[in-house]
């Protein structure tokens, strides 16, 4: 009972700072009868209607009113209190839970984790990870989700999912795709001297790009772009088959520069002066989270290590 009403107080407070059910829905990824449900059983444990609905938007009623104010102590005491029971618990064992893209979590994570690890022997990682192509498309209902973890790696396309009250930004990584194929693919097919002789061949992307055509920025000459169309392509949903289809041999691919680094494959980066626009992955952590001192530990030590890997602009 004391947790639901917890949460159902919760509900209530936020409802109260958007404004509506109907905004609190699209914020948090819930159905609005779900959340409805919530201040119905709040009120039939409180015996009073707290609030009401005209034209969409939600007004206290007098009880409401004279709730909240309580509501809101009741609330920020549990924090504080929550906030000294994390403290208290930093030497026992607790489990610092990922959600990566999946770039990330393929490429990068790894060089993280004899660092975390190192940190304190009671330490667990849990790790999952997500394509863009699941975000993109789930990424509504996926919002919901963001509560169970305590670190986040999200593309700047997706940013727009997070709610910035409750996540943290504490660094960027920046890269622009590149232009690569094999040296074995290179020897086997025509030269690629110009952006259209791409017309001639494979080429491979994934659904971060256009899926028929690439804009392409010429670094040297700032103002030309390359609208270049190709013809016969592979679409791949994350960029670690794309990767590797490019590293086998079947085509040409605009590949993130960092991934390329980090893999230290010998790829051939054709017509180096041209790349995609800069593209940014966000570190995020839950600020609930960042009061854990371990988590705060974490956090530094895998921005030391991701900014000595010197993968990124």
């Amino acid at each position: 009972m004391y947790t639901e009403f917890f949460t159902d107080a919760l509900t209530l407070l936020d409802i109260i700072k958007i404004g509506s059910i109907a905004g609190l829905s699209d914020a948090k990824g819930e159905h609005r009868t779900t959340i409805s449900r919530r201040i119905q059983r709040l009120e039939f444990h409180l015996k009073n209607t707290v609030i009401t609905t005209k034209s969409g938007r939600v007004e206290l009623t007098p009880y409401g009113s004279e709730l909240i104010p309580r509501l809101q102590a009741m609330v920020q005491h549990m924090d504080r209190s929550f906030s000294q029971l994390v403290q208290k618990q930093e030497t026992q064992k607790m489990q610092v839970r990922f959600f990566n893209n999946i770039g990330v979590y393929y490429f990068f994570i790894d060089e993280c984790l004899q660092s975390l690890l190192a940190i304190n022997p009671d330490i667990s990682i849990e790790m999952t990870s997500y394509t863009y192509y699941q975000m993109l498309n789930f990424g509504s209902v996926s919002k919901s989700l963001f509560d169970q973890f305590d670190v986040i790696f999200i593309h700047d396309a997706l940013i727009h999912l997070i709610n910035d009250e409750e996540w943290l930004v504490k660094m960027r990584l920046q890269t622009t795709h590149k232009l690569y194929a094999s040296e074995y693919y290179l020897k086997t097919h025509p030269a690629i001297n110009d952006p259209q002789d791409l017309r001639k061949h494979i080429c491979i992307y994934n659904n971060l790009l256009p899926t028929k055509s690439w804009l392409l920025q010429d670094e040297q000459n700032k103002p030309n772009e390359h609208a270049v169309t190709f013809e016969q392509s592979i679409g791949c949903d994350a960029v670690i088959m794309q990767y590797k289809l490019t590293k086998i041999g079947y085509g040409v691919s605009l590949i993130p520069e960092s991934v390329v680094k980090s893999d230290h494959q010998t790829l051939v980066n054709i017509l180096p002066n041209l790349s995609s626009k800069p593209f940014t992955t966000y570190l995020l952590v839950n600020s609930e989270s960042y009061k854990n001192p371990i988590i705060k530990k974490v956090i530094t030590a895998m921005i030391d290590t991701l900014n000595n890997l010197e993968y990124w602009g």
